[in-house]
């Protein structure tokens, strides 16, 4: 009798639960929101930088499980900490990777970098903190290892990587409000031709609305400056100059107001598709206008079907 009640009391307990059991079968994850949204598309803007910018060889830093994501377009130093048992190179991997964004000096950062040929850096905003075991400086992280404290911004490589600071040994090349690269100055520098292309494509794009509209942009103020000249069969038809917050800014504002350059006959819509462009970046951050360009060089580049000139040049004092 009893195992007749247990078999029923089975038997509507499946029951009972049955309902469940299909929603949570037919449940569908739950979709991104805004905040994963906008942060998988810095992510890809990012990766889609390293890969047009670096060289096939480039091996990258960064903590994980960013270095996960990073690992299909370019080497990593490490991508996860080492389990028990593991080969010791990949824990010396792992512990350097911390190091090398917890340490508190420069020399010493660049020191983990060149032991794994490192030349690339991404990093994460806010940084994570879960690093500090690693590299033994949890002073520097906030309790729940979540990510960097006050001290830590202040004093780490990743904290001031993450504020934009300068250094002597590398420079920020891409930034945006959740990532960041910088790379050591020394890198190669790949694939010229299409940074620069990219900035004659800017320096055109912004000429054309402006003729088009019949409009130049207010005139903006900032560290980077550029010049913008348009020319016709050898002849200057208009050009401008025009400082702004980044290259990509300068360009831009340089571009649209070397159209009415002659207030007199400005350039039209029409007449802007027969005309070369020259594009002059020299001072200023050149990674939001196009990566990092070689500052003794000079580019005639091909944009569409016309020709034009994209140049770049720095000074010795101007830093990023």
């Amino acid at each position: 009798m009893s195992e007749r009640l247990r078999s029923l009391g089975l038997v509507l307990l499946s029951l009972l639960l049955w309902p469940s059991f299909q929603f949570a079968a037919k449940r569908r994850p739950r979709p991104p929101g805004p905040a994963e949204r906008a942060y998988a598309r810095e992510l890809d803007a990012a990766l889609s930088w390293l890969r047009a910018n670096t060289s096939e060889s480039a091996v990258v830093l960064a903590p994980w499980p960013l270095a996960d994501a990073v690992r299909p377009v370019r080497p990593v130093v490490a991508v996860a900490a080492p389990r028990a048992g593991e080969a010791d190179e990949q824990a010396a991997r792992w512990k350097d990777v911390a190091r090398f964004f917890f340490a508190d000096d420069e020399a010493e950062a660049h020191a983990a970098a060149l032991r794994w040929g490192a030349t690339v850096a991404l990093v994460e905003k806010p940084f994570p903190g879960r690093l500090c075991r690693a590299a033994g400086r949890c002073e520097y992280a906030s309790p729940d290892g979540a990510r960097l404290n006050a001290l830590g911004l202040r004093r780490t490589l990743a904290g001031r990587m993450s504020q934009g600071a300068s250094f002597d040994r590398f420079e920020k090349t891409f930034d945006s409000p959740r990532f960041a690269v910088y790379l050591e100055r020394n890198a190669p520098l790949p694939r010229p031709a299409a940074a620069g292309r990219h900035i004659l494509g800017l320096a055109r794009k912004a000429a054309a609305a402006a003729a088009r509209d019949r409009a130049a942009l207010p005139v903006s103020s900032g560290p980077a400056l550029a010049e913008v000249s348009l020319w016709e069969r050898g002849r200057l038809r208009g050009s401008a100059v025009s400082d702004g917050a980044s290259a990509a800014a300068a360009i831009e504002s340089a571009a649209a107001r070397a159209v009415f350059d002659d207030p007199l006959r400005p350039v039209t819509a029409g007449e802007l598709s027969r005309l070369r462009i020259a594009a002059a970046v020299s001072r200023g951050d050149f990674a939001p206008a196009s990566g990092r360009l070689d500052p003794s060089r000079s580019y005639r580049l091909t944009t569409g079907s016309k020709r034009g000139w994209a140049f770049a040049y720095r000074r010795t004092a101007d830093r990023l």
